[in-house]
């Protein structure tokens, strides 16, 4: 049986973790970390990119048509960035940065919508993704925007 006064020096001598515990612990926190993190900036541009999506494919064309229904008008009189946030466009991109609008031929309207994103192939796939929508006439893209031409009608 251990008596209680050698429990007591025992118990003294032990001050707490040694360098290498905590150097080992640190370690291993810093790796979680580090894994995290880039998954985490991953999945945010994707949901920047989803967010975009959304935008381009419904609240634009949602706010082309119902000033075109109003005026049976498509020119730069009638379609402009301040009646197209009225009738429901966002006042800036996902990415918190002024788009742009203008109109052509009488039966296009062309939004420039500028991108931040650190991964460029997420730009090509936001662009190839618009194009199969009938409201988009045509959609181009590089790794800081993309350009969107929508029917009028």
């Amino acid at each position: 049986m251990i008596q209680p006064d050698r429990m007591m020096k025992a118990k003294k001598g032990q001050k707490g973790f040694t360098l290498v515990e905590l150097v080992i612990v640190l370690a291993i926190l810093a790796l979680i970390i580090a894994v995290m993190s880039s998954g985490l900036f991953q999945s945010r541009e994707d949901s920047k990119v989803q967010a975009a999506k959304t935008q381009l494919l419904k609240d634009f064309p949602s706010a082309i048509t119902r000033l075109v229904t109003m005026s049976n008008k498509c020119n730069n009189t009638t379609i402009t960035y301040a009646k197209m946030v009225e009738r429901g466009a966002p006042k800036e991109t996902v990415f918190g940065r002024a788009w742009t609008v203008a109109t052509s031929g009488g039966n296009t309207v062309t939004v420039t919508y500028p991108l931040d994103l650190q991964d460029t192939t997420l730009a090509t796939s936001l662009k190839d993704s618009l194009v199969t929508s009938p409201n988009v006439k045509s959609a181009t893209g590089t790794a800081t925007q993309v350009v969107v031409a929508y029917r009028c009608n």
